[in-house]
């Protein structure tokens, strides 16, 4: 049995990445928890996404730009771009009265997120996105599993 040895937290608009560590997302309202993970090298990166799009400035605060600079930190340490797959979850929609679709940023953030990994080719495997309710994300970079934790408590296991 393989032990983890230790953990990573990506702060609001940045990824992290490793291998054999727990990855960890907290605190998604609307943003997304993005992870990217080549099982053949174990290789994984986490990064959360605060806003849809691509960043002018290269910050991996933006979806786009999260996702291809992370894949592309991966893959030069290691990972394997065709074994690349992709988990998520967040993009919940916390302030209700909110209406103005401009507004409902969970909502384009996985949109943004789902188009990023078209464009790259990377599939997804497993998602849970939306609602009203926030979340923590964990990933196990050793078996691929991924643990969401609602803000009410409840667990999901991907």
């Amino acid at each position: 049995m393989k032990l983890l040895e230790g953990e990573l937290s990506a702060g609001i608009g940045e990824y992290k990445m490793g291998k054999d560590v727990l990855l960890k997302a907290m605190g998604l309202g609307s943003c997304v928890g993005v992870v990217l993970y080549d099982q053949s090298t174990r290789m994984a990166g986490i990064a959360h996404v605060l806003l849809p799009g691509a960043s002018s400035d290269g910050k991996t605060k933006h979806a786009e730009t999260a996702i291809t600079t992370m894949l592309e930190d991966m893959v030069s340490n290691g990972a394997r771009r065709r074994h690349i797959c992709a988990k998520f979850a967040g993009g919940a929609q916390i302030f209700k009265h909110m209406s103005l679709d401009i507004l409902k940023i969970g909502d384009r953030n996985i949109k943004s997120v789902e188009e990023t990994l078209a464009k790259e080719k990377i599939k997804i495997l497993a998602t849970d996105v939306g609602g009203d309710m926030g979340r923590n994300v964990l990933f196990n970079t050793i078996d691929g599993s991924l643990i969401v934790k609602y803000s009410n408590g409840e667990l999901l296991w991907m």
